[in-house]
């Protein structure tokens, strides 16, 4: 049997310039695969600062928003406060805002309606409560009866609410206001 050195050689030559190139593919495909992983750790790093950008941004809105609607249930507040006042103690205005607002109602105890002191009437139930009959004569409006949700009556002090609600401070701010004006 013959062998030719030669051909041998060349085919020897061949398979490792085909060995050869073959690892190179495989080279490059590993290097492809690192690549794409190393994309996809970036896209997903990405993605994870998106969500966190996402979430506080909706922590904000929602900040944002929950002091948009404290400062309409205060308005909404002071409005009936100005009301009440203006028309001699007159509780329509604020047991409307009792009625059609909840948030109104929590802020307030859960008192959902207030009623005048008859200090002839309700004298004995004024005393039970610690104050003199004739001071709530004398103030007929600093005074109301609150009922809260289960039906419990409760001597309130508007001058408590004004102080509570932050109504003077509003109060005088828009008096101090309408004098700049005029």
């Amino acid at each position: 049997m013959f062998i030719d050195i030669g051909t041998a050689f060349a085919k020897g030559v061949q398979g490792y310039y085909q060995g050869k190139d073959e690892a190179e593919k495989l080279r490059q495909i590993q290097e492809q695969l690192t690549m794409q992983k190393r994309m996809q750790d970036l896209q997903v790093q990405q993605a994870q600062q998106n969500l966190q950008a996402g979430i506080l941004q909706l922590q904000q809105l929602a900040a944002q928003t929950r002091q948009v609607k404290n400062q309409l249930i205060k308005q909404d507040v002071y409005q009936a406060l100005d009301a009440y006042n203006l028309s001699d103690g007159d509780n329509k205005f604020l047991n409307r805002l009792l009625q059609q607002n909840p948030d109104v109602r929590r802020l307030f105890g859960g008192v959902v309606r207030v009623e005048n002191i008859d200090p002839r009437t309700d004298a004995d139930w004024i005393r039970k409560q610690g104050i003199d009959p004739n001071m709530v004569a004398q103030n007929p409006f600093r005074f109301v009866k609150a009922i809260d949700e289960n039906g419990n009556v409760n001597l309130v002090d508007m001058n408590a609410i004004y102080g509570a609600t932050g109504y003077y401070n509003y109060k005088t701010q828009r008096d101090l206001e309408a004098l700049k004006v005029k």
